[in-house]
């Protein structure tokens, strides 16, 4: 009979996120990446204002992150190293240009859209803390106390159907739940709300299907905050609002041009109007490949990425490291 005080090892935790989505959801199973060499892992990071924690070495030993914002978890995908990399030079940036709460030492592991969980790798003792980086939301709340506990209350939230995936392949998540395996795995972190507050208000999900065939699935995550999301007939997402009281905080609309071309534009309007436009691919698999970013402040375009060369030369390199 297992001991119920033996928490799993990091390996264990990471197999029994893998397993349940090749189950529930191949998709995201699919798009796990081969582990990142230790050696081009350690060219990589040689230039960051820190040494990696081992617990992050570990997790780019099992796999280097997911392909095309495959999700990890809700919305939430497991950056790759160097985009891991890329989307820490740009917070940096964002965050000396506007003003924005940002430290040298937290790096994004996991992200969606410009929102973060973020590694504590300079702690002022171990374990390193995860924080919640929300561009909608004051504050950057301490969300995990580590890396390993944040991943086994992942595993624990899709063991236990806090977390799933309805027959449309759309993320629900069981608010009440999710909240007590966090607090019940991470006992010196943030809450949403105070005890009271906890107690007062329930997060619930409303779920309204219109005669057209589209779905609105609303979430209400506290009083103050809710998010809802457009899902077409063909179960592809249209379009995400997000609520701090009356005010629209952001909102993410994707456009399909064609069957196989997408236009993918996210809106910030706390503050500065600031706003990403991504032009993607749809592959036969369903994943999405994105060639080109444009970065959007106040109506002007601010700057262009172009990812189609980087995705040759990644493949030349992969040529290059199968090579003898």
């Amino acid at each position: 009979m297992k001991n119920p005080n033996i928490l799993p090892t990091l390996q264990q935790t990471l197999q029994a996120i893998e397993a349940w989505h090749q189950e529930h959801h191949p998709r995201s199973a699919e798009a796990f990446e081969p582990p990142i060499k230790p050696e081009k892992l350690a060219k990589l990071a040689a230039e960051l204002p820190f040494e990696l924690p081992s617990e992050l070495t570990k997790l780019y030993a099992w796999h280097n992150g997911q392909s095309q914002n495959a999700p990890f978890f809700n919305s939430f995908t497991f950056f790759p190293f160097e985009e891991a990399l890329e989307e820490y030079e740009l917070a940096i940036e964002n965050a000396q240009e506007q003003g924005l709460e940002w430290k040298a030492s937290w790096f994004p592991i996991f992200g969606y859209m410009g929102d973060y969980f973020l590694l504590e790798c300079a702690p002022e003792s171990p374990p390193a803390p995860v924080y919640m980086y929300l561009s909608h939301v004051e504050g950057v709340p301490r969300w995990y106390e580590s890396l390993e506990k944040m991943l086994l209350t992942i595993a624990a939230c899709y063991q236990s159907g806090a977390y799933s995936y309805d027959d449309d392949a759309i993320f629900v998540e069981d608010f009440e739940k999710a909240e007590g395996i966090r607090l019940k795995f991470n006992r010196r972190v943030d809450r949403f709300a105070t005890e009271n507050e906890l107690t007062d208000f329930e997060p619930y999900q409303e779920v309204q299907e219109r005669e057209d065939g589209f779905k609105i699935v609303t979430s209400y995550q506290s009083e103050a905050q809710r998010v809802e999301e457009l899902y077409g007939p063909d179960g592809r997402k249209r379009e995400q609002n997000i609520y701090w009281g009356d005010e629209l905080v952001r909102r993410d609309i994707w456009e399909f041009t064609s069957d196989t071309q997408v236009i993918i534009t996210s809106e910030n309007n706390s503050g500065m109007m600031f706003s990403t436009r991504a032009y993607a691919e749809i592959q036969p698999d369903g994943e999405v490949v994105t060639h080109k970013i444009e970065t959007i402040v106040n109506g002007e375009v601010v700057s262009e990425q172009d990812l189609s060369e980087d995705f040759e030369e990644e493949d030349e390199s992969d040529d290059d490291d199968e090579s003898f």
